[in-house]
């Protein structure tokens, strides 16, 4: 018999997303046009399930804090007032995993550590505007829906984010904080739920992809007229 402690992710359905992102994404760096090929995949699970099984606040709260984003960004902890819980019984959480694989051309390029970097946050901050536009698509179509974005805030650039100035939000109303800032275990996520693990590089070369993983919670109402 397994053990009464064992993990056991909560079933997984898969739904169908439209996806508005085109094949091949392209972006400028400083050694020319980047480009990756952009595949999404999409699963919806009972959020109250999953928020139970991956949400531990305290331990990825330790991990935040080694972050220079910690208290420097609205999108990142800490988080005021802090919730104890985020989904109510019924809620349906859509899981969006978006794949960033770097074409053989934009791979040549990273001969460097930093080259490497330099071409990630490009091809990253691309595909985050990309994704973001879906999400907030979603939110206008789908009343009482909210999508769980990145701690990479994207909404005051160029300008900084205030809250490094001491200073409220300038888009409270659209801040959308990331899943693992609340708390979740985004590479138990992404292997276990997703099927697509997130990879590291250890040398100059890019890793065979980038993964970013957000979410959208679904409110019980729409989520079961949505499954009649």
């Amino acid at each position: 018999m397994p053990s009464p402690t064992a993990h056991h992710p909560p079933p997984i359905t898969h739904i169908p997303i439209t996806l508005p992102l085109p094949q091949r994404l392209t972006a400028s760096s400083a050694w020319g046009e980047v480009g990756c090929c952009v595949q999404m995949h999409g699963v919806a699970v009972d959020a109250v399930c999953y928020e139970e099984r991956y949400r531990d606040v305290e331990r990825f709260l330790q991990c935040c804090r080694a972050c220079h984003n910690y208290a420097h960004t609205w999108a990142c902890p800490p988080f005021e007032p802090h919730c104890p819980t985020l989904f109510t019984p019924g809620d349906t959480l859509w899981l969006v995993g978006t794949r960033l694989t770097p074409d053989d051309a934009t791979r040549q390029l990273s001969a460097t550590t930093a080259q490497r970097d330099a071409i990630l946050h490009a091809l990253i901050h691309e595909a985050i505007g990309m994704v973001e536009s879906l999400h907030r698509q979603w939110e206008a179509d789908v009343p009482g829906s909210r999508a769980y974005l990145f701690s990479a805030c994207q909404l005051c650039e160029p300008l900084p984010c205030t809250r490094s100035e001491g200073k409220p939000c300038r888009h409270p109303d659209k801040v959308r904080p990331s899943l693992e800032a609340l708390g979740f275990n985004l590479a138990q996520t992404a292997d276990e739920l997703l099927d697509m693990p997130l990879l590291w590089s250890t040398d100059h070369s890019l890793p065979a992809y980038t993964l970013l993983l957000t979410a959208q919670r679904i409110p019980h109402n729409d989520a079961t007229d949505r499954q009649q």
